[in-house]
């Protein structure tokens, strides 16, 4: 199967790498700023092309893997052109958009989807298509797109999801959550460790342990299981003396409370503090 790739992002480069290792044939590139995907065409041996619809035509199956807010202007181009394959299906892979800001494409004659990794990609483009392997991916569309989307994900040793269109944001805001909201998470942890003096050099590689054995217990045993520390002990004064401190730097302080404030309501709902505890851990979010 002859597909395109339409931009030279992280994602796009990491997921067109492993299907081509899957046996899917890139035949060609466009998009991207500056030589990227110029240089992502050849290494790959595709045909490099300068617009999207150029590149588009070439391809049973199309995917825009360009910035969220260049999808529906990047569709509305190849649509103009007119050049798709007949029974094209055109795919993108952004996570908060559903299938149909495509839909110009359909009026073409084009099957439309999305289909997103459920992954973070850094700029090792060969690590990243190592690492679509297990990846879950959420797709929606048009039936034939659906079904194209399931194919490449079944050769990728991916899963599918299959999230409603009007509930795509939601899906993506848990995503973030998950990835980009850890990765703040983690940044205000090495600031606290900063104010102890330990450098961010040394933070990050002490922190590595714990982090990734909070991971594997998660994984192993589910959230409220995992939770361990002074709020799901009912330590008060263990919190009240952290606030003091980390008090001192405003921003961290306000993600700490807020961190806490819902750590106990999810201990709250699980069961996993009386109600004596909570009254006197809410008291010292207080204080």
């Amino acid at each position: 199967m002859k597909f395109a790739l339409i931009g030279a992002g992280r994602a796009g480069k990491a997921l067109a790498t492993a299907l081509q290792t899957a046996g899917y044939q890139l035949i060609a590139v466009a998009g991207g700023r500056g030589k990227a995907a110029a240089a992502f065409a050849a290494a790959s041996g595709a045909c490099y092309c300068e617009t999207a619809a150029s590149a588009a035509a070439k391809g049973n199956i199309v995917l825009l893997a360009v910035p969220d807010k260049e999808i529906v202007e990047c569709a509305q181009e190849i649509a103009t052109s007119g050049d798709l394959q007949k029974g094209c299906v055109v795919l993108h892979i952004c996570g908060s958009q559903n299938a149909e800001v495509l839909s110009c494409l359909r009026r073409v004659g084009a099957a439309v989807g999305s289909m997103h990794p459920l992954q973070s990609f850094s700029g090792d483009t060969a690590a990243g298509a190592a690492c679509i392997r297990g990846t879950y991916f959420a797709i929606d569309g048009d039936e034939a797109a659906v079904a194209a989307a399931s194919d490449m994900i079944e050769v990728l040793g991916g899963h599918r999801l299959l999230v409603s269109g009007e509930q795509r944001a939601l899906y993506h805001a848990a995503a973030c959550m998950a990835s980009n909201y850890l990765t703040a998470l983690l940044h205000g942890s090495v600031r606290l460790m900063g104010q102890c003096g330990i450098s961010p050099e040394d933070a990050l590689p002490a922190l590595a342990p714990i982090v990734m054995a909070t991971l594997k217990n998660i994984m192993v045993h589910g959230t409220l299981p995992a939770l361990t520390g002074p709020i799901v002990r009912g330590d008060d004064q263990t919190l009240v003396r952290q606030l003091k401190q980390v008090d001192d730097l405003p921003k961290e302080a306000a993600l700490y409370r807020a961190l806490a404030e819902y750590t106990i309501a999810i201990a709250a709902e699980g069961g996993l503090l009386e109600d004596k505890q909570i009254g006197l851990l809410e008291n010292a979010l207080k204080s």
